[in-house]
């Protein structure tokens, strides 16, 4: 048998059965990664495109995507399942398809944010092990004028210094553009805590990169993708068990003059550099609604298959 076939019949088996894992529970019978008053059957997960299934806790009991897992359409994907968080990481793009996460008052205390950038050591030991790339080193990004951009932000995790290490593994960065990180995306990501500090509110979060036809790169061997756009979507669950979205956006990942960061690396640099709100003539806390638009229009750009947002009532 041809070589090559024989490999498409491995990954097709390995697939098949690490989906059959996935979807059951420790006894054997189908589990539902519904909670709540959802309809249980509303939400469910595609792990078609999944090569392994990582972290320390099941994601069938994974709170941050209690109310459903978004299908990537074709990019690979290993899921990282953690207490935190939940990361689709992609190899080709050495940075996530998506981040999900929950948010409320209970996440938020008063530790300190760490800024202990580091490699994620067990995404790297699964990638040594299967041959398919390596983790991302804080280093790479030096010297790119991108900043190493939080999808998860570290003050949504603020309860312990564990958890707030955990959104500082490079496994939760993308390279973003200091105007975006710094401004916008950081104002959205203010406006999702005050919803909630204070309340019994609880918001779900899924935010992640989208890229042009061909991207440009950074990293020493230019091989980390740089997003034309980032997304972000906002949603909690009514009062009838439906999924309501508070925010859906696209925004770009461009520089403060609206160009392009690396074909006007000089602009990103200067961005980088000395960038403050001031200069933008931008530092409205809502200046994140006019990069408002639908989840399709998402769910188109990000190649992501989000069902379970579109039982709106």
């Amino acid at each position: 048998m041809d070589a090559r076939v024989l490999c498409c019949l491995q990954r097709a088996c390995c697939s098949f059965i690490l989906g059959l894992s996935i979807a059951c529970g420790q006894n054997g019978s189908v589990s539902r990664l519904a909670t709540g008053k959802a309809d249980p059957n509303a939400f469910p997960t595609s792990t078609a495109s999944i090569s392994k299934l990582i972290g320390d806790l099941p994601l069938d009991s994974n709170p941050n995507v209690g109310v459903g897992v978004p299908s990537v359409s074709s990019s690979p994907e290993v899921l990282i399942s953690r207490k935190q968080y939940v990361i689709s990481w992609n190899h080709q793009h050495r940075q996530p398809n998506y981040v999900a996460w929950r948010l409320s008052s209970a996440d938020m205390g008063n530790v300190q944010r760490q800024n202990n950038f580091a490699v994620d050591p067990e995404l790297e030991r699964h990638l040594n092990q299967r041959g398919v790339g390596r983790a991302v080193e804080p280093e790479e990004y030096q010297g790119s004028c991108f900043d190493r951009g939080h999808l998860i932000p570290s003050a949504d995790r603020t309860l312990s210094v564990s958890d707030n290490s955990q959104t500082f593994l490079m496994s939760n960065m993308m390279p973003q553009t200091a105007n975006l990180n710094r401004i916008s995306w950081q104002h959205l990501e203010h406006h999702a805590r005050t919803l909630v500090r204070g309340t019994n509110d609880t918001l779900y979060i899924v935010a992640g990169p989208v890229f042009a036809e061909d991207p440009g790169h950074i990293g020493p061997d230019n091989d980390i993708d740089v997003p034309s756009h980032n997304f972000k979507i906002i949603f909690k669950m009514n009062k009838t068990g439906k999924p309501q979205v508070i925010a859906s956006v696209l925004m770009p990942n461009v520089t403060s003059n609206g160009t392009d960061p690396i074909t006007d690396h000089e602009q990103a640099c200067e961005d980088s550099h000395g960038f403050t709100e001031s200069l933008s003539g931008r530092s409205m806390e809502s200046d994140w609604e006019r990069f408002k638009t639908s989840l399709s229009a998402i769910e188109k750009s990000a190649g992501l298959d989000l069902a379970f947002l579109h039982q709106i009532n």
